[in-house]
């Protein structure tokens, strides 16, 4: 019998990212919201939850969870077009690292659920 962590990744092997759960919207660019389970090393690992999943033409990706940006009595700010706005509240270190991340999400997505992403 093998053992495994956990989260049931065998001993020995390398944790791999994994879709916890993912809730299909279809608005404008948006696709869904994923909460994805990230290995930080050895057996733990980290849940992102609400990672935004969109869609424009034939390019997809992700956007870690983002918080709006209110005013001193709580409003939610707006820029000049009248478009709402957030701040980062996670951020990668370069750009190839999220665009990696993203297509590897995006295949989680497709796997689990043919055409979400679509």
């Amino acid at each position: 019998m093998m053992r495994s962590t956990s989260h049931g990744v065998p001993i020995g092997q390398k944790p791999q990212l994994t879709l916890e759960k993912f809730r299909a919207i279809n608005r404008n660019t948006l696709r869904g919201f994923a909460d994805v389970r990230v290995p930080v090393g050895g057996t733990a690992s980290i849940v992102i939850h609400n990672i935004a999943v969109h869609r424009k033409g034939e390019r997809a990706w992700v956007s870690l969870p983002m918080k709006p940006r209110l005013t001193e009595t709580g409003e939610q700010l707006r820029d000049q077009a009248g478009k709402a706005t957030y701040i980062a509240l996670l951020e990668w270190d370069s750009r190839e690292t999220a665009d990696r991340f993203s297509a590897k999400v995006i295949d989680l997505i497709e796997a689990k659920h043919p055409g979400a992403s679509q």
